[in-house]
């Protein structure tokens, strides 16, 4: 049976040799090749200073404490992974959860209100889809709050031309495994401003320095503030730096494979597909799918895995954990958010995907959806032995079973391009 799993890293030998150098070197922890990796990703995205961390958990906390937030509240979204509001606790704070647009799984900015005690906002920029951030820093500069960007999902996309990371006070970066730029384990925090940039410096290394201003003797180094040991290892910026050359690359391809499946899921009963403001491009981290019958949910990603298709669902809103019940929120609280969570479907999507990859999931979710709709205890052998009752005219069935093939965008190239030779 053919496997194809929720996510999957871009690597290739140039990955190896760049850890292989580091090891061979002896200076496995942080140091010059962290630098490195720290100056390029400032660079890329458009910023002065980027430091990286060990994870975007440890950035965003990083972040909370250059801005000496203490206590008092932190907004965030509810649709997300609880790293974004967990790390209000970790400082001392707490969080106050909003809900989110129904379309983009991000924050709403219109149900944002501060008061005497929001201390900074958090927005997500959930699957890759940058928020509204005019709105936002709009809101964070008549409060006089910093926006501290969850941005673990966006690394590459754009708002109104400009790429993530520069795009309002403070910016947080995660490079998971999972995500587009992926060294195992990682974070960064981006900013212009000089200030949180010392500060951050100080407090991810224990406090201490090295710096020349502090003592000419190389050896010697001072304690200056409190802090924890949050670098990043000079093996995982290694990887971060050939990841880096590809994320364009890398993000183009997560592209090219979203709009493809998207093209092929369009005509199925029942599907909500992902959308794409007009002001922004993604960078397709999730691919999110959205089943018009909730009740359908559980069924049809159990049905996705006995045929090997791994699926998720990216999130369990915030306020339904028992952590954050303890905090005064209940079910109901927030109504899209809950309504999303519901039917909402993580499908596989990573650069490496063929287009046999992308039309066994197709394939796949069309009988998936017809069994379901049809007849809920109908076995699915059924219907993939019978798929030809199932076919529409000009529809996905038709185009997967040679009536009309469809070449990928990377593949209407290549053939575009023989044809010119050709001539």
């Amino acid at each position: 049976m053919k496997k194809v799993p929720l996510c999957k890293p871009y690597y290739c030998d140039k990955e190896w040799k760049a850890v292989k150098e580091v090891i061979d070197s002896g200076m496995v922890a942080a140091g010059s090749v962290a630098d490195d990796f720290d100056r390029r990703l400032a660079s890329y995205c458009g910023v002065k200073y980027a430091i990286s961390t060990n994870s975007c958990t440890s950035a965003l906390q990083l972040a909370l404490m250059a801005y000496d937030i203490k206590e008092g509240e932190v907004v965030t979204s509810d649709y997300t992974f609880t790293s974004s509001a967990m790390v209000a606790h970790m400082v001392g704070s707490a969080p106050r959860l909003v809900d989110i647009q129904a379309d983009t799984r991000n924050i709403d900015p219109d149900l944002i209100k501060c008061n005497g005690t929001t201390r900074a906002i958090i927005p997500v920029d959930y699957g890759g889809h940058p928020c509204d951030y005019d709105k936002l820093n709009k809101i964070g500069k008549e409060n006089d709050v910093p926006i501290i960007a969850d941005a673990a999902h966006s690394i590459g996309a754009k708002y109104k031309k400009r790429k993530v990371g520069g795009l309002c006070d403070t910016t947080c970066f995660s490079f998971h495994g999972t995500k587009n730029l992926a060294i195992g384990e990682g974070g960064a925090v981006l900013t212009n401003d000089t200030d949180v940039y010392e500060k951050i410096v100080f407090l991810r290394d224990c406090g201490t320095s090295l710096k020349k201003k502090y003592s000419e003797v190389p050896w010697y180094y001072n304690t200056i503030s409190k802090g924890m040991s949050l670098l990043l290892p000079n093996t995982c910026a290694a990887i971060g730096l050939v990841q880096l050359e590809k994320l364009d690359k890398i993000n183009k391809l997560r592209r090219e494979n979203s709009n493809y499946l998207s093209g092929l899921l369009e005509d199925v009963e029942g599907l909500i597909l992902p959308v794409e403001r007009d002001y922004v491009q993604t960078n397709h981290h999730l691919y999110t799918i959205l089943l018009e019958d909730p009740t359908m949910r559980n069924c049809f990603i159990a049905e996705m895995s006995k045929l090997g298709i791994q699926c998720d669902v990216h999130y369990l809103p915030l306020h339904l954990h028992p952590f954050y019940r303890e905090n005064h929120y209940n079910r109901g609280d927030f109504p899209v958010s809950e309504a999303v969570y519901n039917c909402l479907v993580t499908l596989p999507m990573y650069p490496g995907m063929t287009e046999d990859d992308l039309n066994y999931i197709a394939f796949s979710i069309e009988n998936i959806m017809s069994s379901l709709y049809c007849d809920p205890n109908r076995p699915l052998e059924t219907v993939r032995a019978s798929r030809g009752k199932l076919r529409r005219a000009g529809g996905l069935t038709g185009r997967l079973c040679g009536a009309r093939a469809r070449a990928s965008v990377k593949g209407a190239k290549k053939k575009k391009k023989q044809q010119r030779k050709a001539k």
